[in-house]
């Protein structure tokens, strides 16, 4: 099996026969991917039962084999994940990935796929715009200190990060008189401010992230943004959003604040525009991955987080309706391997790319052409 990168260094051997490029360090520290669940467990559907929840070991293996190292996980901090979750750290951090796990800041009432916090005693809940009973006020003390109660368990087992993802940005945040007379983003400071210090209190070298909204957001929105959240606790290292889906925004994104990093959807925006079978060239949506990285490095990001099959498929157009599935690669995903690549050496030229390519097609599950292959496996 190709060997994209060692570990602490970049692709190596992408030239031709007896043509070795000398080893270097990757372009990002944090090389990510993100999911919602059923890619790194095995998950029957939607299923919370304990016995539905796996464990898919191979893949994290593919994730060291493409040189990432980090893997960030969303919707699953029900109780019925917690022994999945144990066998994930150990094996995870026997190969050098570390683990960031999201929680909602302030949403409840409803499971996490609703973004909501799971568990939340319905006394403490609250409306929002999502109904009457679908958030925690930050600004009532009992709730602050539920939502504070919560970390210590959430950085269970060997947790290396915290992902927040605050309550409005999904529009589950309080609407009480207190908390509408706060500016947007001055709320989400308030409550990430506020999980920041306790989550530091707890575990002081914890790595704490932000995923945020900026859908239909154009560049003064991203001045607005990155002004608003220019006061937040240093411990907070990156912020990664959706919606920053062509080039234009990426820009615009990266330029507005240095806590800013890239989060790209691999498959609906690079690989299978509006998730639909390719219309370019494998060569030329490659080009553009990697176009996209140099965005980043050139701006010296740290930080950089793809998708992958983030909804465990649903997210391909068409077939959101369908159940989420896990996909068990035998061998190594040549999209896992794609992003290893980009991520490690940004500024590999086109000729590299092309042979990039040539080298993966014969040792990996080749899913660059066919979305079906990518969401559904080969």
């Amino acid at each position: 099996m190709l060997k994209l990168l060692a570990a602490g260094s970049a692709v190596a051997a992408l030239g031709g026969p007896g043509v070795v490029r000398a080893a270097k360090l990757p372009a990002f520290d944090i090389r990510a991917t993100q999911e919602c669940g059923w890619n790194v467990f095995l998950r029957k559907g939607w299923s919370t039962d304990p016995k539905d929840i796996g464990f898919n070991y191979r893949y994290l293996d593919h994730l060291a084999e493409a040189g990432l190292n980090w893997l960030l996980v969303f919707w699953t901090n029900a109780p019925e994940f917690d022994d999945a979750w144990h066998k994930v750290s150990e094996r995870a951090h026997s190969l050098g990935i570390k683990l960031g796990r999201a929680i909602y800041g302030f949403g409840g009432g409803g499971a996490e796929t609703t973004m909501a916090e799971p568990n939340v005693p319905a006394h403490l809940l609250r409306p929002s715009a999502k109904g009457p009973a679908t958030a925690i006020c930050p600004n009532e003390p009992e709730g602050r200190e539920w939502m504070a109660g919560i970390l210590a368990k959430c950085l269970e087992p060997g947790i290396d990060a915290i992902v927040i993802e605050p309550a409005r940005e999904t529009g589950r945040n309080c609407i009480c008189e207190k908390c509408r007379a706060m500016r947007p983003f001055e709320w989400d400071a308030m409550i990430i401010n506020f999980l920041a210090e306790r989550l530091v209190r707890l575990k002081p070298d914890v790595k704490i992230m932000l995923h945020l909204s900026a859908v239909n957001t154009d560049r003064a929105a991203k001045r607005v943004m990155a002004r608003e959240l220019g006061g937040l606790s240093r411990s907070v290292e990156a912020m990664f959003a959706w919606g920053i889906d062509d080039e234009a925004a990426v820009t615009d994104w990266l330029d507005a604040n240095p806590r800013f990093a890239a989060f790209t959807k691999l498959s609906r925006v690079i690989l299978f525009p509006d998730g639909k079978p390719a219309a370019q060239p494998i060569e030329q949506r490659v080009e553009r991955l990697f176009r996209w990285c140099r965005l980043a490095a050139d701006r010296k990001k740290t930080a950089y987080s793809f998708d992958w099959r983030l909804f465990g498929g649903r997210e391909w157009k068409g077939h959101e309706t369908e159940p989420p599935t896990t996909w068990t690669a035998r061998i190594l995903p040549a999209s896992l391997a794609l992003m290893g690549a980009a991520l490690a050496d940004p500024y590999l030229d086109r000729p590299g790319q092309s042979e990039l390519l040539r080298s993966l097609r014969p040792r990996t599950e080749w899913d660059l052409d066919d979305p079906a292959a990518f969401y559904r496996g080969i």
